[in-house]
């Protein structure tokens, strides 16, 4: 911020607060855009300017003698990322899209040093740089500062319930209260690690399986990783005459692997056996063009013997079938005996 000598705090704020939420706003909507550009998963990517409240709050508290160029956070984005690596790739894009003040900025992991715990997450202090603000459009953010700070979601819970203080923990306990306090800060940073190491172990479950199937070594068990991983690798080589998302939620991924197996389905090379080219006929068929992977698998199932599907795989928990989906069950099964089946479970066009 240029200092403006002379003006009180609360004036200057009136007059600038508007030019910082812009600011803030297009911080917080550029790195979204370089994050998506990336592939950097994030919780969330939220901007906000700093209340007249918490402006002169921090005048006070910091005593400030120049408060209009001492307070770097008036406008601020904050990057809120699942897993520690992805925070990581987060600190990298940040120097891409902006000139940081190295000077400004800091690490409050690394201030903690190595024998305490507490509030972690890295502050930038940054500017929209040079080049940026040559244009017209962004001229009169020259000079202006604005933070991002990048925590994970567990960092963000810890800091949530830090920094309020208006809560219960806030202030200085008896010595008992604030080890364990301390404690539960140590067992977060430890469960950080864990996630990420666990997302790491995921990650290099996926890459064997996809290189198993690559190479025909199917003998692999039925689970939401290894489906995705087989069919992505199989239907690559299919006509494109559909597509299926391989995105699965927790309990979308339980039901189908409890279906898969009770239907007797065990293995990558159980599910290869029954995706025949008559299937991804039916399939195209039966999907229009798009289907999930719960879809997909639900499909084959009844393809390959829909009465032993209903007896022994369907669990009550879908009671609708879309018109070219009961189309292509007739066209393979005949309309007597799918007309006369799914009055039979509960089954009817949707």
């Amino acid at each position: 911020m240029s200092e403006e000598s002379g003006v009180q705090p609360e004036r200057w704020y009136s007059d600038h607060s508007a030019t910082y939420g812009e600011l803030a706003k297009i911080g917080a909507s550029t790195l979204e855009s370089l994050l998506t550009n990336d592939c950097i998963d994030c919780l969330s990517v939220s901007h906000r300017t700093k209340t007249l409240e918490s402006f002169l709050n921090k005048i006070r508290r910091k005593r400030y003698t120049s408060p209009t160029s001492e307070v770097t956070d008036l406008a601020g984005v904050r990057v809120i990322t699942y897993i520690e690596s992805e925070a990581r790739r987060v600190c990298e894009v940040v120097p891409r899209a902006f000139t940081v003040h190295p000077e400004k900025s800091f690490d409050k992991s690394e201030e903690l040093g190595i024998d305490r715990v507490g509030y972690r997450s890295v502050h930038f202090v940054c500017d929209l740089g040079v080049d940026r603000t040559k244009l017209p459009e962004f001229a009169r953010f020259k000079d202006r500062i604005f933070e991002v700070q990048v925590r994970t979601v567990l960092q963000h819970a810890w800091a949530e319930i830090e920094h309020d203080r208006e809560y219960k923990f806030a202030g200085v306990l008896p010595a008992p209260l604030r080890r364990r306090l301390s404690v539960l800060a140590g067992v977060l940073e430890l469960a950080d690690r864990e996630f990420d190491s666990l997302a790491h172990d995921v990650d290099e479950y996926s890459a064997r399986v996809s290189e198993a199937t690559r190479d025909g070594d199917l003998d692999i068990e039925i689970n939401t990783a290894s489906l995705r991983e087989y069919l992505t690798t199989k239907l690559s080589a299919t006509s494109g005459a559909f597509e299926v998302s391989m995105g699965i939620d927790q309990d979308s991924g339980n039901k189908i692997i409890s279906e898969l197996r009770a239907f007797g389905l065990t293995s990558l090379a159980d599910i290869d056996a029954l995706i025949t080219d008559d299937f991804l006929k039916f399939e195209g068929e039966a999907s229009a063009g798009s289907t999930t992977l719960l879809g997909f698998l639900r499909e084959l199932m009844m393809f390959t013997d829909m009465d032993r599907y209903f007896r022994v795989a369907w669990k009550r928990d879908w009671t609708g079938i879309e018109a070219h989906g009961y189309q292509a069950l007739v066209s393979r099964f005949g309309e007597d005996k799918v007309k006369s089946l799914f009055p039979r479970y509960g089954i009817a066009l949707v």
